[in-house]
């Protein structure tokens, strides 16, 4: 019986590790370390993140958007 339920709505059957391990650093406004491929290093709690890119804000309330493909490798403090 269909019940005209619209699924469109329901969560993602499956999260990916690195996207809990990040919902998790955004919750608990974990600072992490971001070096980036061009070499240089960004400071910063994560405020939000899709597939794309990772918002983070430092110390000092400056807020940048830094797109995955730039992030060599991160690691919290």
């Amino acid at each position: 019986m269909d019940l005209g339920i619209d699924r469109s709505r329901d969560r993602a059957e499956k999260v990916l590790l690195s996207e809990s391990q990040m919902i998790r650093y955004r919750d608990e406004r974990k600072v992490l370390t971001f070096a980036l491929v061009g070499g240089g290093v960004i400071e910063g709690a994560v405020r939000w993140f899709d597939s794309e890119v990772i918002h983070v804000v430092d110390e000092e309330r400056n807020e940048m958007t830094l797109f995955k493909h730039a992030i060599q490798h991160y690691r919290a403090k």
